[in-house]
């Protein structure tokens, strides 16, 4: 008895990509439920997370609980590309750290407007190198994917 393959028809499901590369990051697209009240419709806030490896966290110099970071984003010929220095004194973004020793920032909806899409696949960066220059805080540097680029 013979068989037929079928096709499928319907929404694509792609895996999340849920470890987080020692040596690399992980950016993802999120959003956060908020309690409504009678018949409002549901809210949600859009960020976008990044989450750092352990041993990428460690080169950077990152310690303690949490730390102030500069993100950057790159123009010219650096265009698409993120930096992300560890800045006690000018930095406007907190990085955490969490229990395995992997640290994760935020950039919330109003600061991506206009530089960031905030639904995209989540992507990871492998093989990432530290750098430091002179009288500079440690800073990593990647490209974002093609997706997270399309802002509206």
């Amino acid at each position: 008895m013979p068989f037929e393959a079928l096709d499928y028809v319907g929404p694509t499901v792609t895996p999340k990509a849920k470890a987080v590369p020692i040596d690399g990051v992980r950016v993802t697209a999120q959003r956060l439920g908020l309690k409504v009240r009678g018949n409002e419709p549901q809210k949600f806030v859009r960020y976008i997370r990044i989450d750092i490896g352990k041993k990428l966290a460690k080169d950077m110099a990152l310690h303690g609980q949490q730390l102030l970071c500069s993100v950057l984003f790159g123009i010219g010929t650096d265009a698409g590309k993120i930096r992300i220095a560890v800045d006690a004194t000018a930095g406007r973004f907190t990085a955490k750290a969490n229990k395995k020793g992997e640290w994760f920032l935020t950039i919330n909806e109003a600061t991506a407007d206009g530089l960031f899409a905030l639904e995209f696949p989540t992507f990871c960066v492998l093989d990432i190198r530290p750098h430091c220059s002179d009288r500079q805080p440690p800073s990593i540097t990647f490209s974002a994917s093609a997706e997270m680029l399309e802002a509206d």
